[in-house]
């Protein structure tokens, strides 16, 4: 049956349905060359920004160095179109783009487009530009918005960007009216990511989220790093990036709190540290329930004295008095044996199945100014933007999945030590410890080499070329 009246719309949407199952049978059989084309697309919609100076924690000129000649590339219809399978067959796309999307000039075609063609659009805003021409083009659009705000006064947000936060509070609550509250198009999240400069607002920054009514509270951990140095006075606040990470355990307990006063406030929770590898609960699981502990301590230290009448104490005293607290729920217990996995007449999957450690090398792919990515924690590129049929099933993206597969991380999965499935394996002994040195090593070097403006990498490659030249005239015959 048709999914719409459009016959045009229908084909497009049931091409993305069958590239969807096509693309999870062959995720299941661990297969590294791909017939299907990446169910959800990272795409970069704008290249400039209206915070400046930039976000305390954006890497801003870094990034628009490595973006080089393509920073101000457009993004346009004719991009979508140059893509072709890639764009027809992606359910999703996704802005990873370093730049403020209200700003584009034809944001709204491009809105147009995606509602034609039946994607999600994910797009990242500071939301300090939504005026009401905006507003009216986003209500019942199929897309997700998600507004990195990590603070919940002035104060803190001061500290990590600049002043706006009342009028972004009133953009949201505009946005939120105007589209009749949670539930509907499009869905707003908040971002909150925690650091040294805000963890003390994690829960202001709930009850924020449950006045809004927004749709959904991601908490996203500051992307590791030891060499950012990125340093900043703000409103007041020295920031320097290094010095802003938390402890991992740290993290973990504030995803715990986090959880548990989403539960209380009836906020929907996205976290982070949920991403992949779910095999790694019990390694983590005292910290996470020791943070959601917090919260229950905190709020029974809080509740105010309950007095009975006269006239009711002995009711009172014949049951016990409610605390006034609703109880944690219990974390669900891990399956002891897994189910055997159903599969159809064809062989697919009906129900569970053995999945990478990751999925992102199959089901994500970002084509980005800065180049190809396999996953939105990558950090070196696997080609320039232009290249992206040639890099989906290039030589290093079939091995990255076949180590995944085989449910090992690749040495280009290493070498993203913010990648949340690397940290909690690494946190919880399940990397290899000549592995662990290994990366440790090859990031002092990178960061030897950046501090040097690329001197030592040129003389280290230019001795390699020496030694293998030297290496293969004594090898050659009658040498």
């Amino acid at each position: 049956p048709r999914v719409h009246a459009d016959a045009e719309r229908h084909r497009g949407i049931a091409a993305i349905q069958d590239n969807r199952i096509l693309n999870r049978r062959e995720m299941e059989a661990g297969r590294t060359v791909l017939e299907s084309t990446p169910p959800h697309l990272g795409v970069d919609l704008h290249g400039a920004c209206n915070v400046k100076p930039p976000c305390v924690y954006c890497d801003w000129d870094g990034v628009k160095e490595e973006e080089g000649d393509l920073v101000d590339a457009p993004f346009t219809r004719e991009t979508l179109d140059a893509w072709g399978p890639f764009f027809d067959n992606a359910e999703s796309l996704i802005n990873c783009g370093i730049g403020e999307p209200f700003m584009m000039k034809n944001l709204d075609e491009l809105l147009d487009v995606f509602a034609r063609r039946g994607k999600v659009l994910e797009m990242a805003t500071n939301g300090q530009i939504l005026p009401d021409r905006i507003i009216e083009k986003l209500v019942g659009r199929d897309v997700r918005l998600t507004v990195s705000l990590d603070a919940a006064t002035p104060e803190t947000y001061a500290r990590l960007r600049n002043d706006a936060l009342p009028k972004i509070l009133d953009n949201l609550r505009r946005l939120i009216a105007a589209k009749g509250g949670k539930g509907r198009n499009p869905k707003v999240w908040l971002n909150f990511m925690p650091m040294k400069a805000n963890a003390h607002e994690l829960e202001a920054f709930v009850e924020l989220c449950a006045d809004l009514d927004v749709d959904l509270m991601i908490l996203r951990p500051l992307n590791f790093a030891e060499d950012k140095g990125l340093e900043w006075e703000r409103a007041g606040y020295r920031f320097v990036y290094e010095e802003e990470l938390l402890p991992f355990a740290e993290l973990v307990r504030i995803s715990g709190r986090a959880a548990e006063l989403c539960r209380r406030h009836g906020v929907a929770l996205g976290d982070f540290l949920d991403f992949g590898d779910a095999g790694l609960e019990e390694s983590f699981a005292e910290d996470f329930a020791g943070g959601r502990r917090e919260v229950a301590a905190a709020a029974a230290a809080e509740a105010p004295a309950r007095r009975e009448p006269a006239a009711g104490r002995k009711a009172a005293l014949a049951s016990p008095a409610p605390s006034g607290e609703p109880a944690m729920e219990p974390e669900p217990a891990a399956a002891e044996t897994a189910a055997e996995p159903a599969v159809d007449e064809d062989g697919g999957s009906l129900g569970e199945a053995r999945l990478p450690i990751c999925r992102e090398p199959w089901e994500h792919f970002y084509i980005l100014r800065r180049g190809i990515l396999p996953c939105c924690y990558g950090q070196g590129r696997l080609g320039p933007m232009d290249r992206w049929e040639s890099v989906w099933n290039s030589t290093l993206l079939q091995e990255i999945r076949g180590d995944l597969a085989a449910g090992r991380l690749h040495e280009y999965c290493l070498e993203s030590p913010a990648c949340p499935i690397v940290r909690k394996r690494l946190h919880g002994g399940r990397i290899p410890l000549d592995r662990v040195l290994v990366g440790k090593l090859r990031r002092l070097y990178q960061r030897i080499d950046r501090l040097g403006f690329g001197a030592p990498g040129k003389v280290y490659r230019g001795l390699r070329r020496v030694v293998s030249r030297s290496a293969r005239g004594a090898a050659a015959p009658g040498a």
